[in-house]
């Protein structure tokens, strides 16, 4: 990997001196070792001219990419900057204020897709989720009045416990059914969140075959059982207290095409009643997973 140009601290602009020496390297490479290049000579003067047109262009394309950079943006670029979240400077606005609004500079974020990114970016957390209650009263999850219950599955309950703290605003409880004491800058703190349980779902879907005008093969089994599963398992999937519908199974699996669902069955793996919706607390989590789905042709 070369040492200058774009590397991951930043951009490294190639010496004026290094660019001489590759120069007369090259020189050296074409002529042979006995061309003479000192800075006298004539070569030596064209090389000492290509170094410094070489120097100024790499100061030109230092400049290009620091002013992608926010805090090092100015004038135009800044502005131009400024549109990619639909700000513009007002009157008389200096750089320096205008990049501190840009930036959030000392502000805290406490909206919950933050919060929830933070969560997910603490060491060994595989999914996270967030139930808020901005009520003055229970709410039909059973949670308490103004609070906020974060579910974690994955990571070291202190390092969970430290970051949840840390997203936490005053007069808004915690709510949960882990609690855990951390030690916040020299004060004992209780902080609650869930460590949910997953309710495995059973999954049954018959699907029948509808042949396009191309008499394309249908989807294969294990493509739309891997589709049924992906598409509860990512963001848009279930949270921890949803209720499982066979109604929305049946409207992914249409997703796919060229099938006709012909019945959706799905139930409890631990009972295997066939439901049409089925429930789960705050302190549970459904899950479809490859065991419990079933595809069958009809």
């Amino acid at each position: 990997m070369t040492d200058y140009g774009v590397v991951p601290t930043g951009f490294s602009r190639k010496p004026l001196p290094v660019i001489l020496n590759e120069l007369q390297d090259a020189m050296v490479a074409l002529f042979g070792p006995g061309v003479i290049q000192t800075a006298q000579s004539p070569l030596g003067q064209l090389n000492g001219l290509f170094s410094d047109l070489t120097g100024e262009t790499l100061e030109v394309v230092e400049d290009t990419y620091q002013s992608f950079d926010v805090d090092q943006a100015e004038g135009p670029r800044l502005d131009m900057l400024a549109k990619l979240r639909r700000l513009t400077r007002h009157a008389e606005e200096s750089d320096v204020d205008f990049r501190v609004r840009i930036t959030n500079q000392g502000q805290a974020d406490i909206k919950l897709t933050a919060n929830l990114n933070r969560l997910r970016a603490v060491p060994g957390v595989t999914w996270a989720s967030a139930h808020e209650n901005y009520t003055s009263e229970t709410d039909d999850l059973d949670a308490p009045a103004h609070s906020v219950a974060y579910a974690v599955v994955g990571g070291d309950d202190d390092d969970v416990a430290e970051m949840v703290y840390q997203l936490s605003v005053p007069g808004v409880e915690l709510h949960g059914n882990t609690e855990i004491s951390v030690t916040i800058e020299g004060f004992c703190r209780r902080v609650k969140f869930i460590r949910p349980d997953d309710v495995p779902i059973r999954v049954e879907i018959d699907v029948k075959h509808i042949p396009d005008s191309c008499n394309c093969a249908p989807p294969s089994i294990s493509t739309i059982t891997d589709f049924v599963i992906a598409a509860f398992a990512d963001q848009c999937g279930y949270r921890n207290g949803d209720t499982v519908s066979k109604d929305r199974v049946t409207a992914e699996v249409a997703r796919i095409g060229d099938l006709k669902i012909v019945e959706v069955r799905i139930a409890r793996n631990a009972d295997l009643i066939v439901m049409d919706d089925i429930e789960t607390t705050l302190f549970e989590r459904p899950v479809i997973i490859n065991p419990y789905v079933r595809v069958r042709y009809v």
